[in-house]
C-alpha cells in the first residue's frame, strides 16, 4: 500500500466513523439539527461504504452502485438545509441547488457511455457550484456566532470549501490534460477534508471547552469592575449576550414570582415580546418543573408558545437557561430561534457557564440593594421607588 492510498482510506475510513457517529445520535435524541446534521454525512458515508464494499469485498453491487454518486451530489442540497437552521436561504437558491441535483441524476442515469466524460465534467461543476453557498453562509454564520459554535462551523466551511475546490480541479482535469499532483491533491485534500468535518462535527469535548474560555472570560471581564450595578443591568447584558452566542431572534428574562408560584416574561427591549405571565399548562412552564436546561425545538408547540410570548417572531425553537444559585430563584432566560440549533450542547453548555456567573451577580447586587435600604432606614432616609427585580 502506497503512503497516498494509505491516506485515502484513512480519509474514507474516518468520514465512516463520523457518519455512524452521527447516525447515532440522531437515533438517541431525534431532532431537526441532529437529523440534517447525519443525512449530510450519509451522503458520504453511504458512498464510501458502497466503495469499499465493491473494491475490498468484491460484492457487485449491479444497479446498487449507481447509488453512491446519486447520494454524493445531494451533499450540496443537504448542506444547505444545515445552513437555513441559522441563516435564511433565499428561495431562488433553493430552486437552483434542487435543479442542479435533479440535473445531476438526470445525466447519471441518462447520459450515453460515449458522453460519459462530458457528463462527468458537468456533474462536477454543477456539484462545486451549489456547495459553494453553503461554504459561504457557514463562514459568513461563524464570523457572527462565538465560542464552539463560530470555530465549529468555521472548520466545517473549511472542509466544504477543500471539496469545492477538490471538484472543481477534477473538473478541470478532464477538460485539460497534464494538470500535475492531481493524484496527490486529491488523497491530501480528501484527508483534510475528513478531518476538517470531523473536528466541525464531532469535536473533541476537552477542545470545545478550551474553545468555550475564551468567551467566558469575556463575559467575566464586562461583568466585573461594576459595583453597585442594578439587577436590570445586570440581565440586559445576559440577554444581549445570550442572543449574540445562540443566534437568535430576540432574547428575555422570565422572572419567578414565589409568591404566585409563576413566571412572569420581563422585557429587555425586544418590541416583538409580549411580558407577563406565562401559562401554567405552556411549554416553558412544563420545561421550568425540571429547572434544567432545556431545546425546545417541536415546531407545533414552540409555535403555540411563541403565539402568547412573541407573536412577531418566526420562531420554531427555544432554548431555555435557569438562573439559580443555592440561596435563590431567579428565573429562566429564554431565546427565542428561527430554527432549532445546529450545535444544542454547546449552545446549552455555554448559556449554562454565563448564566452562573449571572445568577450569582443578581445575588450580590440585591445583597448589596437590600444593605443600602438597611442603612437608609436607619439615617432615616427616603427608599427609592422599588421593582419587583429589587426585593430580596
Amino acid at each position: 500500500m502506497t503512503a497516498g492510498e494509505f491516506l485515502v482510506l484513512l480519509a474514507q475510513g474516518q468520514i465512516l466513523l463520523l457518519t455512524c457517529w452521527k447516525l447515532f445520535e440522531w437515533a438517541h435524541r431525534r431532532d431537526g439539527a441532529r437529523r440534517d446534521v447525519a443525512l449530510l454525512m450519509l451522503t458520504l458515508g453511504v458512498g464510501v461504504g458502497l466503495h469499499w464494499a465493491q473494491t475490498r469485498a468484491s460484492i457487485e453491487l449491479g444497479v446498487v452502485a449507481h447509488a453512491a454518486p446519486m447520494l454524493v451530489v445531494l451533499h450540496p442540497l443537504l448542506m444547505l438545509r444545515l445552513v437555513d437552521h441559522f441563516r435564511a436561504v433565499p428561495r431562488w437558491i433553493w430552486g437552483l441547488v434542487v435543479t442542479g441535483v435533479l440535473a445531476s441524476w438526470a445525466m447519471l442515469l441518462l447520459t450515453p457511455d460515449q458522453y460519459s466524460m462530458h457528463a462527468a465534467v458537468a456533474i462536477r461543476v454543477i456539484f462545486a457550484l451549489s456547495l459553494l453557498y453553503g461554504t459561504r453562509a457557514l463562514v459568513n454564520g461563524a464570523r457572527h456566532a462565538q465560542s464552539v459554535v463560530r470555530r465549529r462551523m468555521g472548520l466545517l466551511g473549511a472542509g466544504a470549501l477543500l471539496i469545492v475546490i477538490l471538484a472543481a480541479v477534477h473538473g478541470l482535469a478532464f477538460v485539460v490534460d497534464g494538470i500535475p499532483y492531481v493524484a496527490g491533491m486529491t488523497q491530501v485534500g480528501l484527508l483534510a477534508a475528513a478531518v476538517l468535518y470531523g473536528l466541525g462535527l464531532a469535536p473533541p469535548s476537552w477542545l470545545a471547552r478550551a474553545w468555550q474560555q475564551a468567551d467566558v472570560q469575556q463575559f467575566l471581564r464586562a461583568a466585573t469592575g461594576t459595583a453597585g450595578e442594578s439587577t436590570d443591568s445586570v440581565l440586559t447584558r445576559l440577554c444581549s449576550t445570550a442572543r449574540h452566542a445562540a443566534g437568535g431572534q430576540a432574547a428575555a428574562i422570565a422572572i419567578w414570582n414565589e409568591q404566585h408560584n409563576r413566571l412572569e416574561l420581563v422585557l429587555r427591549g425586544e418590541r416583538a415580546l409580549v411580558g407577563g405571565p406565562l401559562a401554567a399548562d405552556g411549554l416553558v412552564a412544563r420545561q421550568w418543573t425540571f429547572r434544567r436546561p432545556f431545546v425546545a425545538d417541536d415546531r407545533k408547540e414552540v409555535r403555540k408558545a411563541c403565539l402568547r410570548m412573541a407573536p412577531g417572531l418566526d420562531c420554531t425553537a427555544l432554548l431555555g437557561v435557569p438562573l439559580i444559585t443555592p440561596s435563590r430563584v431567579w428565573g429562566l432566560l429564554i431565546i427565542f430561534l428561527r430554527r432549532g440549533p445546529v450545535l444544542p450542547n454547546e449552545d446549552l453548555r455555554l448559556l449554562s457557564l454565563v448564566t452562573e456567573h449571572t445568577a450569582v451577580l443578581l445575588d450580590h447586587a440585591a445583597l448589596e440593594q437590600s444593605l443600602r435600604r438597611e442603612i437608609s432606614v436607619l439615617k432615616g432616609e427616603r427608599l427609592p421607588d422599588e421593582t419587583p427585580l429589587d426585593e430580596s
